[in-house]
């Protein structure tokens, strides 16, 4: 957790490590900057640490640089800071959460307001909200008015539905048609999302892809079970490609588990822009245990022999509101990535940004792993934007 500083105390023969958050105005004169931090520790004599900050001659873009749908639990935020839901008090306390991920480039998937046009409007018109999961009804009346006021409003571009997860058994997939049918019978255009991540039990032998087709628009696979080349078809008719993580992938898959390298949280986002990836699908950012700054949440996968140790927790709770973590600030350094990439795109064409692109990544288990070599590459490409 990176907590909001104050004065600590360090016992002898420790070190303790403070993050620096420095925000560059995009007015602020291009060059470097220099300053310094001293630390006075009592009866020692002061120790000084320069600093050299280059700010290059671009601005990144107020827009999102890829679509995100990051799930924030209302139970969790309710019993931790002893709010109830459906209060005013609790819609503040999640606006809060809402746009602390939003200022990292992060769109979670529920407004923090109910479905009203009019209290909708200043989340889902900021360019920096990617998306909003639609709430899905079987009234097919209920959810004709739904899709009708996201079309009215201009947001169907943002809108996905979401009315199944992770289908393996026959009832599910059945269950999917079922939904997907009647959304796509109300509207066309409306875009059903659905993460998938094992072939179906019913058909052991056959990728998921081949049940999915009709159903879904959004095709939001495991990392691990991310078949680029039978996705093909689907992009040509027009369907979008996500991916996501969760408990799985681990090793040698990058993923946000606190146990893997810090490098694999932000390398996940270069990956995405190697596959052309235009989204990416997280359950949750607080599935808190009783002491989230104690105890992680842990899930034993019997198939690896492995703990995936913090799955769901990204960052922390506060006294009013979030605390965050390495691991998100790495995710917003990898999403800010990907804004660098798309500037070098529109500048000198995609070809141009995947050659820096290959340098770090060549598959999905095949990547850099020396933090460095990321360093390197991500100042090259700065200064590649300057050129033009």
């Amino acid at each position: 957790a990176l907590l909001p500083f104050t004065p600590f105390d360090l016992p002898a023969g420790e070190s303790q490590a403070i993050w620096f958050d420095v925000t560059i105005g995009v007015n602020t004169d291009p060059g470097t900057y220099h300053g310094s931090v001293t630390v006075r520790p009592p009866g020692l004599s002061e120790q000084v640490v320069t600093v050299g900050l280059t700010v290059f001659p671009f601005a990144l873009p107020d827009s999102a640089p890829t679509r995100t749908a990051f799930g924030i639990g209302t139970e969790q935020l309710s019993q931790w800071h002893g709010v109830p839901t459906g209060t005013p008090e609790f819609e503040a306390l999640y606006d809060r959460y809402y746009w602390f991920l939003v200022d990292r480039l992060i769109s979670p998937q529920h407004l923090p307001v109910p479905l009203d046009p009019n209290r909708m409007a200043p989340y889902l018109n900021d360019p920096r909200v990617s998306g909003v999961l639609m709430p899905y009804s079987d009234d097919a009346t209920v959810l004709g008015q739904t899709i009708q006021m996201y079309k009215d409003h201009g947001w169907m571009d943002k809108a996905y539905l979401y009315p199944v997860d992770e289908p393996y058994g026959k009832a599910q997939y059945d269950r999917l048609t079922d939904a997907a049918g009647k959304i796509h019978t109300i509207d066309s255009s409306a875009k059903v999302i659905c993460p998938y991540y094992r072939n179906p039990e019913f058909a052991e032998d056959e990728l998921a892809i081949k049940h999915l087709t009709g159903s879904v628009d959004i095709w939001c696979a495991l990392t691990s079970y991310y078949h680029p080349e039978e996705l093909r078809e689907r992009i040509a008719a027009g369907d979008n490609v996500w991916w996501y993580t969760c408990c799985v992938p681990i090793e040698p898959y990058p993923n946000f588990q606190i146990q893997m390298p810090p490098i694999d949280h932000r390398i996940l986002f270069w990956q995405m822009h190697h596959f052309d990836i235009e989204g990416f699908l997280y359950w949750s950012v607080n599935t808190w245990t009783d002491d989230p700054y104690k105890e992680l949440p842990a899930m034993w996968l019997e198939s690896r022999q492995r703990d995936s140790i913090s799955d769901g927790h990204l960052l922390y709770p506060g006294p009013d509101g979030p605390v965050s973590s390495i691991r998100l600030e790495l995710i917003r350094e990898g999403l800010e990535d990907l804004q660098y990439l798309k500037l070098l795109e529109d500048m000198a064409g995609p070809a141009e940004a995947k050659r820096f692109v290959q340098r770090l990544v060549g598959g999905t288990t095949f990547y850099e792993r020396d933090p460095r070599e990321l360093m390197k590459v991500r100042s090259q490409l700065a200064r590649r934007i300057c050129e033009g």
